[in-house]
């Protein structure tokens, strides 16, 4: 059966989205590494984001293959320390994933650009290890803190593009989170940009789509000989379908083949290899000429491993890809002498862009092709040594690189800090007690290489004193006793010397004194400062009873008959109680009370005891007083009294029914008339129808009126025989029978 090439990328289409999670399948022999390097933002205002980076990590991890090599990198106010998984089985993802929960804090401000250029330089060490390079940046662009080296991220597209081109699948991608950075990197350049719209409700870190770049070997052949068809990077693979253009398709999932095919031509003829490739992050498709003949071309063809060498470091293996069936070969490497060998393995000595000149003969035919290797130098030793790796606060320590080259740059961090001194030397004053991490950066143009190691700093020794004090400060026999050392400076070693118990090598030893007594105690100390000793003497008081009588009593005086309440105080765990009201009475409850008949002072007793039969009685200090009462007064008194109360009685009678003197003025007015007349020329009473008549035709009053001042009354009011009455206060005004009065008590 045959298929069309559109109808093969339909066809590989339709699999894959309906099948988004193949995997590779017979993974046997070495496998090619791909590196996934993620350099996450911990700074303070990453905050919001946690829960979606932590799930877009989740999601992440989860789709990498088994073989990927990962590293993770946080960074807030300085670069962390990077840590890599070399494989990903499903242990080595749970811990992964446990790590980055457990170490994804967001705290301080932000050191974006030195730590991606740093991570990059790390990553240029290792180019040649990794069949493909995947570097992920999570991080909301904000850069609170400048690096010497990388200042923006112009700086860091530089050293990007410069591995892009070393490597042909590196790529470096930014996530922004959502920011919208001024600074950012060119469109279209070495970083890329990914711009989730809303990250906080979430976003997915897509891996890198697949590449279909191959190599067909040879491109000429005769008929009936196998060519060869390997995917050059089969890092984010799933699957490839091969159309050799001669009607046979073939599906490869092997990935652990590379994805390999050998295929047959058996006719002669011009042919066209395609191949479409599937994975996680999309679909891709390339071609590639091939020629079968009879008699084939000579065509010189090569390639060489590592894609990268290092200048004196390991060889590089070239590997004969002609076509024609050459029968010698001529390599020519750099300034080299030429080589014989079909596949030699070569040692190249110059860093730089090297020529490499491959010629091949078969008789008096030949065919040659050139090509360059990036040669990088060696990675830099960051071997170091320090002038000691123990010291006290306030003393210097030197540190220096054990190698060093011309074109190196050194960069040292101590305790977390940036030391200003770039070279192969640093000096460090310690002001901090503890261990003490020192990180050694060496960068050339081979990349970053870096070692770390620990010292120790301690505090000098103080002169020694010796100190203590125990605990309670009220000591009683049989209680436990807690000696407290209060010494000072650099102790080794404490010896307490106990009366009664010997010598105690303890720093803080329990004590227990069985008797009452002075005990004499001392404690000598012994360290680096030398030694001292304190002496005192510690008094223990006597054995407090379990059981503590005790109780009030209300009231202690009065006159017979008294009605006494008891109130139990007793400390303990109390069983019974035992009264003695000290009048040949008792009782045996626990707040009794008590009638005291007859005259007298009485002593109350209270006797308690528990359930082990322990007794303890009240102090016997509460006394109470029982008075006679006074006797009655002689019979004579009773008349006297009686007679004196009657009096009194009538006095308060006539006090508040008697008139008073009257007073004020009593104003009136009718008809455009008025006057007005004095109150106190009138003695107790007036007769207001005695009031001269305020009308031409005469006054009748209706009734009779009188204004009098009495005390049941209320004092000042007017009075009429009826029984009303109007109190009169000041400028209070009234109307009898058509009169306007007003009273005024001035």
């Amino acid at each position: 059966m045959s298929f069309s090439f559109r109808s093969i990328i339909a066809i590989a289409a339709t699999v894959f989205f309906l099948h988004p999670f193949v995997t590779a399948q017979g993974q046997t022999g070495a496998t090619p590494k791909d590196l996934y390097y993620i350099i996450i933002d911990r700074s303070g205002s990453i905050s919001v984001l946690v829960k979606p980076i932590e799930k877009a990590m989740t999601n992440l991890v989860g789709q990498l293959p088994q073989e990927a090599q990962v590293t993770v990198q946080f960074f807030d106010s300085a670069a962390g320390n990077p840590r890599s998984w070399l494989s990903l089985d499903e242990d080595s993802k749970r811990e992964l994933l446990e790590w980055f929960h457990k170490e994804f804090k967001p705290k301080g401000e932000t050191y974006l650009f030195g730590t991606v250029g740093d991570a990059l330089s790390r990553v240029k060490s290792d180019l040649a290890r990794f069949r493909s390079i995947s570097v992920y940046v999570l991080s909301d662009g904000d850069n609170n803190i400048t690096s010497r080296e990388y200042r923006n991220w112009a700086d860091v597209e530089r050293l990007a593009c410069e591995l892009k081109r070393a490597h042909p699948y590196f790529s470096v991608c930014w996530y922004t989170l959502g920011f919208k950075p001024k600074d950012k990197p060119p469109a279209g350049g070495c970083v890329c940009i990914e711009d989730p719209p809303n990250p906080t409700l979430g976003f997915t870190i897509r891996r890198a789509p697949p590449s279909a770049d191959f190599e067909v070997s040879p491109t000429s052949a005769k008929v009936n000989s196998d060519i060869l068809c390997v995917l050059k990077n089969g890092a984010n693979a799933e699957q490839a379908i091969w159309d050799f253009g001669d009607g046979v398709v073939v599906t490869n999932q092997n990935r652990a083949e590379n994805f390999m095919r050998k295929h047959p031509y058996s006719s002669a003829g011009p042919y066209r290899v395609k191949v479409v490739v599937l994975g996680m992050g999309g679909v891709a498709t390339t071609n590639c000429a091939v020629e079968i003949s009879e008699d084939p071309q000579l065509k010189a063809a090569f390639k060489w491993s590592p894609g990268i060498g290092r200048a004196g470091i390991g060889p590089v293996q070239f590997v004969d890809e002609s076509s024609g069936n050459p029968d010698s070969f001529s390599w020519i490497v750099g300034s080299g002498p030429p080589v014989q060998e079909r596949n030699p393995s070569l040692v190249l000595q110059q860093p730089g862009k090297v020529p490499v000149v491959l010629t091949v003969r078969r008789g008096d035919k030949s065919s040659t092709t050139t090509n360059e290797i990036l040669v990088l130098p060696p990675v830099p030793i960051p071997d170091f040594k320090m002038s000691t790796n123990l010291l006290m606060v306030g003393e210097m320590v030197s540190l220096s690189a054990t190698t060093n080259e011309s074109d190196w740059v050194h960069h040292w961090v101590i305790a977390g800090e940036v030391i200003l001194e770039e070279g192969p030397v640093a000096h460090w004053r310690a002001d901090r007690k503890g261990i003490i991490e020192i990180l050694h950066q060496v960068k050339n143009d081979g990349g970053l290489n870096e070692k770390r190691d620990t010292l120790y700093v301690d505090v000098p020794p103080r002169h020694v004193t010796a100190a203590f004090h125990w605990s309670p400060r009220e000591i009683h026999a049989n209680d436990q006793v807690a000696l407290v050392d209060d010494s000072s400076g650099a102790i080794n070693s404490w010896t307490w010397e106990i009366q009664g118990h010997g010598l105690v090598t303890n720093r803080n030893p329990d004590v227990t004194f069985a008797n009452e007594g002075t005990y004499a105690i001392k404690l000598t100390v012994d360290g680096n400062g030398g030694q001292a000793s304190a002496s005192s003497n510690l008094t223990v008081l006597p054995k407090v009873l379990s059981l503590q009588a005790a109780f009030v009593v209300t009231p202690t005086n009065g006159l017979a008959t008294i009605k006494a309440q008891f109130t139990d105080k007793s400390k303990g765990e109390v069983a019974n109680w035992r009264w003695d009201f000290g009048d040949g009475q008792s009782a045996n409850v626990q707040n009794p009370s008590h009638e005291y008949n007859q005259v007298g002072t009485y002593t109350p007793r209270l006797t308690i005891s528990n359930s082990k039969r322990e007794e303890a009685k009240d102090s016997g200090n509460v006394r109470i007083n029982v008075s006679a009462p006074p006797p009655p007064p002689p019979w004579w008194r009773i008349p006297a009294i009686a007679t004196a109360i009657v009096l009194i009685a009538c006095w308060v009678v006539w006090e508040w029914f008697k008139l008073r003197p009257l007073y004020g003025t009593l104003k009136w007015e009718y008809g455009g008339q008025s006057g007005k007349k004095g109150l106190a020329d009138c003695d107790k009473s007036f007769n207001l129808s005695d009031f001269p008549d305020p009308r031409k035709g005469g006054w009748k009053p209706l009734g009779a009126y009188f204004i009098r001042n009495q005390r049941h009354a209320g004092g000042m009011h007017v009075k009429r025989n009826t029984g009303e009455s109007i109190l009169l206060a000041d400028k209070t005004k009234f109307k009898l029978d058509g009169v306007d009065f007003e009273y005024r008590e001035s």
